[in-house]
């Protein structure tokens, strides 16, 4: 009997431990600070990328259709977010969020998503982010960049 209790536990404990892991850890996670702590790493991440789009417009008087067009003469490689869970940054033009071009701000979304939920949008014009951030879902911005958690 007592080897038979013994290996229940030994099976039953490791599950019970992970179990309390899961349940605790999501409370031990400043995820708010995380999310803040994203910006500057992936707004100087992505300062190449904005450079090479507007050199590239500069010389073919348009954005773009696809962000690999950019390799490799405005970029060696596309740069890595450099966030643990990222996804490459992504590159839409003509945009289909938020628009552009019209009122002078880029015409093209330059995004990166980390995880399922968490996207950071490239926003560089002032009263364009305000307003978006405005509409709601938005809860974050920093360095020409807002966060949407979905």
């Amino acid at each position: 009997q007592p080897d038979r209790f013994k290996r229940i536990w030994q099976t039953l404990a490791p599950l019970g431990i992970g179990i309390l892991g899961f349940l605790v850890l999501p409370f031990r996670i400043d995820f708010d600070a995380a999310e803040r702590a994203a910006f500057p790493v992936i707004s100087a991440n992505a300062r190449p990328i904005v450079q090479a789009l507007e050199e590239f417009k500069a010389d073919n008087g348009q954005y773009p259709i696809t962000i690999s067009q950019l390799v490799p003469i405005y970029l060696r490689q596309l740069p890595y977010p450099g966030i643990l869970g990222a996804r490459a940054y992504s590159y839409r033009c003509p945009p289909t969020r938020f628009g552009g071009g019209n009122d002078g701000t880029p015409a093209y979304e330059l995004y990166v998503q980390i995880g399922i939920e968490d996207v950071y949008f490239y926003v560089p014009d002032e009263a364009k982010r305000q307003r978006i951030l405005k509409s709601g879902g938005f809860s974050l911005e920093s360095e020409n960049w807002i966060y949407l958690n979905t």
